[in-house]
């Protein structure tokens, strides 16, 4: 069975998006009394950002087949990365912010054969683990099976 996890959001994405909306509303307020141009197109750009942070928290998927595959979808304006699970040699729980013992963001470093190194934030973390290391098992007991 093919099972979706999606992306946790975080504070900082939250407080990146406040920032520019912040932003982008000065630069609408100072027109009148600037370049129309410039600022119109500063307050364009900030605002196309944000649509595509938006997009991107919104879509961000990881996706584990049954064929033992991980794809991670980050939405439509980012290439999927596929991984196979037979891949993964090691996952590590990493917290990067924490304030006052709780951890404001936190990521799943996923360590690959090739020494890649895949950082996701997937909202059920334990659950992700465990079924990525049921693949790895049922995989590896596959394999064993068709050697004997």
């Amino acid at each position: 069975m093919t099972r979706l996890f999606h992306a946790k959001i975080s504070i900082g994405n939250y407080v990146l998006l406040s920032v520019l909306l912040t932003v982008a509303i000065y630069f609408v307020w100072q027109i009148p009394f600037g370049s129309r141009q410039i600022l119109g197109a500063i307050v364009c750009i900030i605002l196309l950002t944000m649509v595509i942070i938006v997009e991107r928290m919104i879509n961000t998927t990881y996706t584990l087949t049954d064929e033992g595959m991980l794809v991670i979808h980050k939405g439509r304006f980012a290439k999927d990365i596929v991984v196979s699970v037979d891949d993964i040699t090691k996952m590590t729980h990493s917290d990067h912010i924490s304030l006052f013992g709780k951890e404001l963001y936190s990521s799943l470093i996923i360590e690959t054969k090739d020494n890649g190194k895949i950082a996701i934030r997937p909202d059920n973390e334990a659950d992700f683990v465990n079924k990525v290391n049921k693949l790895i098992n049922r995989n590896n007991e596959y394999e064993d099976d068709e050697e004997d």
